[in-house]
C-alpha cells in the first residue's frame, strides 16, 4: 500500500509549477519572435494591422496554450488516479483492520 506524503506532494506542486514556467516562456516566443522582426517599423495607428497582429499572436499562441492545457490535464488525471489509488488503499486497509478486529 502506497501513502501520500509531503514528497508526493512536492512532486505534484513541483510538475504543475515547472509546466506554467514552461507554458509561460513558449507562449512569450511569439511576441518576441513579432518584435524582433518588426522592430524597426513604429506602432501602427491603421486597425488593420492590428487585426493581423492579433490574427498571428493568436494563431500561434493558440496552440501553444492549448498543448499545455492538454499537458494540465493529463498531469491533473495523472496525480487524481494516484491520490485516489491512496485512498483506496487506506480504505481497504481500514476495513480489513475492522474487519479483523470485530472477528476478536
Amino acid at each position: 500500500m502506497r501513502k501520500m506524503n509531503n514528497i508526493d506532494l512536492k512532486r505534484i506542486i513541483l510538475s504543475i509549477l515547472g509546466l506554467s514556467i514552461v507554458a509561460i516562456i513558449f507562449s512569450s516566443i511569439p511576441f518576441i519572435a513579432y518584435y524582433f522582426t518588426f522592430k524597426e517599423y513604429e506602432v501602427s495607428t491603421i486597425p488593420s494591422d492590428w487585426a493581423e497582429f492579433g490574427g498571428f499572436i493568436g494563431g500561434t499562441s493558440g496552440v501553444i496554450l492549448s498543448f499545455f492545457a492538454v499537458m494540465f490535464t493529463l498531469t491533473s488525471i495523472y496525480f487524481t488516479i494516484i491520490i485516489a489509488k491512496t485512498i483506496q488503499d487506506n480504505e481497504f486497509k481500514f476495513n480489513m483492520e475492522q474487519s479483523i478486529s470485530q472477528l476478536k
